[in-house]
């Protein structure tokens, strides 16, 4: 067609009826990539909610475990299965607690097809017995053996240098496996068990892969049911794992409950050769009394008594078979640790290695004290008891 008579406007005019509509597929392609990303951090969303709620609960089991040295194993497999239940009855729970969905809420081949539940509930089923779909570690083992890539793994823990990374078959640089090992290390997983390591009687168990929903309608890459894996079929991988280690207490929460160790009226002047027990009037060893009435305000339980306070004694004769906890004071009479006398059976301990539980004494004082303070501490001629403390968290 000459165009070179044409006016201007006309042509104009006709370019842009060429063009028309192409903004319209511009616009679909842009959906569906948004689509596909909303799919995926719907999904990973989930993922993210399930490692938080099993680091919550190996954090908590490492340190129940370690402060039971008797019943170590299976203080931290208890409490990490109550952390996932409402009603402390494992044998039974209707809530949705859980460490993310379950592996079997999806099925496939790892291809196209996918299939939730067994295809016969619907959603409005799934969703009227969502507490069946969710994942609780309630067949955790003890792992008596030891095994290194077990759930409960006794151990020395050397965190000065070393990273804290895993390899595929559950070696670590920072901590080993030992029976008379001071550290215990706690972890859940959720894979699909490739190298058959994560589900293993008495030593391991897995909750299978986190099964993704929305990114079935994504572009994540489907293989055939032949594949060793497939995200479609096996879900996303995450794991939880939580060290604590045995560290000086620095304070302990004073109970009334028969169930947990008392804090003791005495107090015991130790150089690290000679220890001399001293009366020390109970109420003198609470912190939260900002009244100075002698006696600690009820709204501040449980009351704590830390490293850092200034006490005053008479020498005395050591108790009988004391049972609880005594501060242990310097030539100044500062409190610079506890050590407890142990029941049989035992009793609940509520002492803290964390300095932060023993910040409001020791902010109190002058750097240098402070200081020396926490250097007698670390004594070990003073023979201080130790407590647990997370030393490795890895979300």
């Amino acid at each position: 067609m000459n165009t070179a008579g044409t006016p201007l406007s006309r042509r104009f005019l006709t370019q842009r009826k060429s063009r028309r509509g192409q903004s319209l597929i511009l616009v679909f392609f842009i959906l569906v990539a948004l689509g596909g990303v909303l799919a995926l951090t719907f999904d990973f969303g989930f993922v993210l909610l399930a490692r938080r709620q099993m680091q919550t609960g190996v954090d908590a089991a490492a340190l129940e475990g370690l402060q039971h040295s008797t019943q170590m194993r299976e203080s931290a497999r208890d409490l990490l299965r109550l952390n996932f239940d409402d009603d402390l009855d494992v044998s039974q729970n209707d809530t949705t607690i859980g460490a993310g969905l379950a592996s079997g809420l999806t099925t496939g081949d790892g291809f196209r097809n996918v299939t939730y539940d067994d295809g016969s509930l619907g959603t409005a089923g799934i969703l009227a017995n969502r507490s069946n779909y969710l994942y609780r570690p309630n067949g955790f083992e003890l792992n008596t053996g030891n095994e290194r890539h077990g759930d409960i793994v006794v151990g020395s823990y050397d965190g000065t240098d070393a990273q804290h990374d895993e390899s595929a078959d559950y070696q670590r640089s920072d901590f080993t496996a030992s029976t008379g090992g001071d550290s215990v290390l706690v972890r859940m997983r959720r894979t699909h068990d490739p190298d058959a390591l994560d589900e293993v009687d008495d030593v391991s168990s897995n909750g299978g892969g986190i099964p993704i929903l929305l990114g079935h309608f994504s572009f994540l890459s489907a293989t055939q049911s032949a594949e060793p894996f497939s995200i479609r079929r096996d879900g996303m991988t995450t794991r939880a794992t939580s060290i604590a280690a045995s560290r000086p207490m620095v304070c302990v929460f004073a109970s009334s409950s028969a169930a947990v160790y008392p804090l003791l009226p005495f107090t015991i002047l130790s150089d690290g050769v000679t220890d001399t027990w001293r009366d020390t009037p109970l109420v003198d060893l609470y912190t939260d009394d900002p009244d100075d009435t002698g006696v600690p305000p009820q709204d501040l339980q449980p009351l704590r008594c830390s490293i850092g306070i200034q006490v005053a004694g008479t020498a005395t004769t050591a108790p009988i078979d004391p049972v609880g906890y005594v501060a242990v004071v310097d030539a100044s009479g500062r409190i610079v640790g506890f050590r407890l006398f142990e029941a049989t059976p035992a009793l609940h301990r509520s002492d803290s290695a964390r300095l932060q539980d023993a910040w409001p004494s020791l902010e109190s004082l002058s750097e240098s004290d402070r200081q020396a303070v926490r250097d007698a501490n670390r004594d070990a001629g003073l023979d201080l008891g130790q407590a647990a403390a997370l030393v490795r968290s890895m979300p």
